[in-house]
């Protein structure tokens, strides 16, 4: 705000209060992991009659209140604006005895007691309007505790990482209570005397209930296969109903201890998005002090990615273009990183992003993101490979690096980007070698007859049905070699007049087809996976293409394929 307005800003606090809204049950389905209903015209309407007609149930009152403006100048600290606006906003925040006979409810205390607990705790808590004429439903009795726990004399009461959990930007995370711990509180009996220590201590327990549950559910995930376990992982196995190990948590629990015990499992890549660390005892000096600021929009602008056109490990496509979360407008929508693809790379994709939420169901979250990992350590190379190979051909030929096996050892299948991503990896080549002529591919095969190894041709390596896949040692026992055809490359001649041409087969799609245009001519075949694939792999697969009802498929363009195996056994 301040860099567009190019001026100072003063930012004023501004907090609603509310008892009830007819979105509390919508919140509650989003807390349950269930995609938001979107909003219908018909729905409005329907919802705009019944209130004319009074049939629609009391929402209580809502209280606005407004803090102390802040000053954001050219001078001023980001970061503390923020912290005491958003501070601010919390202790702004407005009970009524209605959010104290939701959090009584939860803890099945007397709502009288819990009441008399808020106020002699130092919060103020207004007589509601709503009376109690039955037990609040769970979609309203949830929202009205979160919100009173959000405040700064309950919630430092309660365990530090369910205090940050609650108010995540805080300016320093709450500390426990060293008088009075958690574990060891104790409400009495029926006559004792309730105070706000005994409240917090009844949340508390629950809280850290639901922390070891999720605790159990890690064990049980990982139990089933799941090597690295994330925070909707967990959420989906605590909401599970007759879980066994974990039981079926209330949804709000559930998505707090999920994003707690997934943090501990997992630390933030980001800082600053993690859980603070609270086992050095708290306090203001507790947290670190970042040592790197992640951008607000890391990589919304494409204009600002370089080009890369080195290929991506653990997904389809170049390493510069990915699919990223970002703000746009005020509404979260989808983007790529790179201008690669001038119609999508220059604008949001706000229904993808809709797509995902209410067609597959999927809960997503701006913030998340998919840091890129370094390659995981393979087996070392057999003896002698390295030898063979350097005997006989050029320097530069052969890799043997983590990243080229890791790539030349799978496809572009659903089931070889997994394996990629949770590190499940099958066997992989012992090294990869890209010739540039066709006396270098016999050299090789020479070398693999003499010294054992066997060889595997490859191209973009963009097959989904793991043609090229290593096999077990237990089903052969030899060295791997893969053979990078794509050190071959060139356009040979082309006979424009005739229509025929010569091309080694390690020419990608996209390159064969910049390079024909030169001489005025198409080979008409386009493959789907065309800017990676292969001529050779065309050939190899009997491949088909976009275009085939006007040129064929690739069998009907192939005049003839040499070969050589002069001392070759």
């Amino acid at each position: 705000l301040r860099d567009v307005s190019q001026r100072t800003v003063a930012i004023v606090p501004l907090a609603l209060s509310y008892e009830l809204l007819p979105e509390d049950a919508s919140f509650y389905d989003e807390m349950s992991g269930l995609p938001r209903p979107p909003l219908r015209t018909g729905a409005l309407l329907h919802w705009a009659f019944r209130g004319m007609r009074g049939e629609l149930p009391p929402l209580g009152e809502a209280r606005l209140r407004l803090g102390v403006p802040r000053t954001l100048d050219a001078s001023a600290d980001l970061g503390q604006v923020v912290a005491g606006v958003q501070q601010q906003l919390v202790e702004l925040t407005s009970l009524t005895t209605l959010h104290a006979r939701a959090l009584a409810e939860l803890l099945e205390l007397p709502p009288d007691a819990v009441t008399a607990a808020l106020r002699n705790g130092g919060l103020m808590v207004r007589d509601s309007s709503l009376s109690a004429t039955a037990p609040l439903p769970e979609h309203e009795r949830w929202p009205l505790a979160l919100q009173a726990a959000t405040l700064t004399p309950l919630r430092k009461k309660l365990p530090p990482q369910w205090a940050f959990w609650l108010v995540e930007q805080a300016p320093t995370p709450p500390t426990e209570d060293a008088a009075t711990p958690w574990s060891e509180q104790k409400l009495g009996g029926a006559e004792a005397v309730l105070d706000l220590a005994a409240v917090a201590s009844a949340f508390a327990a629950q809280m850290l209930a639901a922390e070891a549950a999720a605790e159990a559910a890690v064990q049980v995930l990982r139990d089933s296969g799941i090597a690295k376990v994330t925070e909707e992982h967990l959420l989906q196995e605590l909401l599970l109903p007759g879980c066994k190990d974990c039981g079926c948590l209330p949804p709000p629990l559930a998505r707090g201890a999920a994003s707690i015990v997934a943090a501990r499992h997992a630390p933030a890549t980001l800082i600053g998005c993690g859980l603070p660390d609270v086992t050095s005892g708290g306090g203001s000096g507790s947290r670190k002090k970042p040592q790197s600021v992640a951008p607000l929009w890391p990589s919304a602008s494409p204009s600002s990615q370089k080009r890369d056109d080195g290929e991506a490990l653990e997904r389809w496509g170049f390493k510069d273009t990915r699919f990223v979360a970002d703000w746009v407008d005020g509404k979260p929508a989808v983007q790529i990183t790179s201008r690669r693809y001038p119609g999508l790379g220059a604008q949001p994709l706000f229904q993808l992003w809709s797509f995902f939420q209410t067609q597959l169901g999927v809960p997503m979250s701006v913030r998340d993101m998919l840091p890129e990992r370094p390659p995981p350590e393979l087996p070392p190379l057999p003896d002698g490979l390295e030898e063979a190979l350097a005997a006989a051909l050029p320097p530069g030929r052969a890799r043997t690096d983590p990243e080229s096996r890791l790539r030349a050892g799978t496809g572009h299948g659903l089931a070889d980007i997994w394996k990629l991503r949770t590190r499940q990896l099958p066997r992989l080549p012992d090294a990869v070698v890209r010739p540039e002529n066709e006396d270098e591919v016999q050299a090789l095969l020479a070398a693999a007859a003499k010294f054992g190894f066997a060889v595997i041709p490859v191209g973009g390596r963009t097959n989904v049905t793991s043609a090229t896949a290593v096999p077990p040692k237990e089903v052969d026992p030899r060295p791997f070699v893969m053979l990078d055809m794509r050190g071959m490359a060139k356009i040979v001649w082309v006979n424009a007049e005739d229509g025929v041409a010569m091309i080694e087969a390690g020419i990608t799609g996209m390159a064969l087809k910049e390079g024909l245009s030169k001489f005025g001519v198409n080979m008409g075949m386009e493959p789907d996976s065309m800017e990676f694939s292969t001529l050779g792999g065309w050939i190899a697969t009997r491949a088909s293409g976009m275009k085939r009802a006007r040129y064929g498929n690739i069998e009907d363009m192939v005049l003839e394929v040499p070969s050589r195996w002069e001392g070759v056994p």
